[in-house]
């Protein structure tokens, strides 16, 4: 289990004076924090800020850098290099981050944050579509285990 899940049921616990077990929430808790609230906070923070900031941009800020010094030309294969590299990345990290106590559910989570990249990058660097792909996941998983 995760920190932020542990948070989140010490929360629960305080303010609802509910015993808390392991995904033992309540149902509209189920729906828009775990549904709704997750999904999009991961993507703002896995897609937006560390994709789309600080990993997309790295290249052009080592171009911009480098431009004085004729020793080294960057071509659009290395951009290609770099992008693929990167969606590899951010996907790895969305898996590591989050409870993952098989290699299938790990498998599901990198796939999943590959296609969450690639719905970023395909739509011109905008999160509606991978907020949408990612709720869509989670509200399926959700109302799967009532």
């Amino acid at each position: 289990m995760c920190i932020r899940d542990r948070i989140l049921d010490v929360l629960i616990v305080w303010i609802f004076q509910a015993s808390m077990k392991p995904y033992d929430e309540p149902l509209w808790f189920q729906l828009t924090v775990r549904s709704f609230l997750n999904p999009i906070s991961e993507e703002v923070v896995m897609r937006g800020f560390i994709f789309g900031c600080f990993f997309l941009t790295t290249p052009g800020l080592i171009i911009k850098l480098l431009k004085n010094r004729k020793f080294i030309k960057f071509s659009f294969p290395f951009h290609k290099l770099w992008v693929i590299l990167m969606l590899l990345l951010q996907a790895y990290l969305f898996a590591i981050c989050h409870e993952n106590p098989t290699l299938f559910n790990w498998s599901i989570r990198l796939s999943s944050g590959l296609l969450y990249g690639l719905l970023y990058l395909v739509y011109k660097r905008n999160l509606l579509p991978s907020i949408t792909a990612h709720i869509t996941h989670n509200l399926l998983i959700t109302l799967a285990n009532l």
